[in-house]
């Protein structure tokens, strides 16, 4: 589990090897703030792609990589899943748990905000046409959580609605920002 991976990276810092397809992607980025969070030290591994990552992943070359899930699910039983960046469980992934679930409040800083994809509008059209913007809504719900073809190709959706959305989405934008700046000041 996560706990213990990272157990073990506290007693032996720069022995274990975290790899990434590019360092400005999510998994990447989140990574590097719960490393720094829980001061860990592990040896950087680049690699051209996320899919090289992950196969350097299968081959032993690294220990550790974060990314998507819907293409580390792809490699099977080869590799395990020891936590989501996500504020809750996802349904189409329930046995593993949310990075705050297998470490506890010492992740909530680094992880206060993951990478998501949002459907937007301009908050006009909410406020000119409140009946449209509640049918709009409740036809993305339904997309999300009941369309069985779009839950094939988006296993990874999860539905949490206009007000928790804009909650997610702020918190993601300020860690973001605070991580930017932190990195621009050194």
């Amino acid at each position: 589990n996560l706990r213990d991976m990272v157990t073990a990276v506290r007693q032996e810092p720069n022995s274990y090897r975290i790899g990434f397809g590019g360092r400005m992607g999510g998994g990447a980025i989140l990574s590097s703030a719960l490393l720094t969070n829980l001061d860990l030290e592990l040896k950087d591994v680049a690699f051209g792609s996320g899919g090289k990552a992950r196969k350097g992943l299968v081959r032993g070359e690294i220990d550790l990589t974060a990314g998507s899930m819907n293409a580390i699910r792809k490699l099977g039983d080869k590799v395990r899943a020891l936590a989501v960046f996500s504020p809750r469980r996802l349904r189409s992934w329930p046995e593993v748990p949310t990075v705050r679930e297998a470490l506890g409040p010492d992740a909530d800083q680094a992880v206060s905000g993951a990478v998501f994809r949002f459907f937007a509008v301009h908050r006009r059209f909410a406020e000119d046409d409140p009946e449209a913007f509640r049918a709009l809504v409740e036809n993305f719900r339904r997309m999300t959580e009941e369309d069985e073809g779009f839950r094939q190709k988006a296993a990874s959706a999860h539905w949490f609605g206009p007000t928790e959305s804009k909650t997610l989405v702020h918190r993601s934008h300020q860690r973001f920002s605070e991580m930017i700046e932190k990195r621009q000041a050194r």
